[in-house]
């Protein structure tokens, strides 16, 4: 009664009914008594897993047992938490909502997850898609990313050049007299700001080739 007035309750005593009702309505989370008298609350369990829609559901045991193998046991199960009988209504109440309340923050951290992964994809879509060579490192200026232009430019296929030091792969030097130009990644990050090259660089690829910057 307590439940019903903050949260959508469906109940029965059949456990045929309630593999049932729990496939029809999905539930966030189920209660089971574990001493019941056509199948224990555990072998019930382990039925409602079974079931796909439910994989996320969260089960919580109702029992008048104080016994640890009982705990460890429910626990092994994926239990998420224990309802002592005789049932305290407002305990009962907060322990649900406890769980409710859980749910919620992993809903919302795999949805900001979600969006985070959606967005990288869109960023990396355009970064290949782009005309310009674009090549990011770590903090440790270890390659992570490079473009099909950075490759062409380079020579370096992409699996060649993620995970190594960008000087490696990304060789500049100074068209009027060949000498390598000082890399810009580390100019930018010592200094903190964007930087902007100079305009005799020049990019020496792989062959040889070289490509004004």
């Amino acid at each position: 009664g307590a439940l019903n007035a903050h949260y959508q309750v469906i109940s029965t005593t059949s456990p045929q009914q309630a593999l049932v009702l729990a496939e029809q309505y999905t539930p966030d989370i189920v209660l089971l008594d574990i001493d019941m008298p056509e199948i224990n609350g555990f072998d019930l369990c382990r039925l409602l897993q079974k079931i796909p829609a439910l994989l996320s559901t969260s089960f919580v045991f109702i029992t008048s047992h104080n016994d640890a193998e009982i705990e460890v046991k429910a626990l092994e199960l994926g239990a998420v938490d224990f309802i002592a009988k005789p049932i305290h209504t407002n305990v009962c109440l907060m322990r649900i909502k406890n769980q409710m309340v859980i749910r919620q923050q992993a809903e919302s951290v795999k949805e900001a997850l979600n969006q985070t992964h959606a967005e990288k994809t869109h960023l990396q879509t355009i970064l290949r898609s782009i005309g310009d060579g674009v090549v990011a490192t770590d903090i440790n200026k270890k390659i992570t990313f490079i473009n099909p232009v950075a490759q062409r430019l380079t020579g370096f296929l992409a699996s060649e050049a993620i995970g190594n030091a960008i000087t490696d792969i990304l060789k500049l030097n100074y068209s009027s007299n060949t000498s390598t130009a000082l890399a810009p990644l580390d100019i930018a990050m010592a200094q903190k700001r964007v930087i902007t090259m100079s305009l005799d660089v020049e990019l020496c690829s792989r062959s040889g080739k070289q490509y004004q910057i």
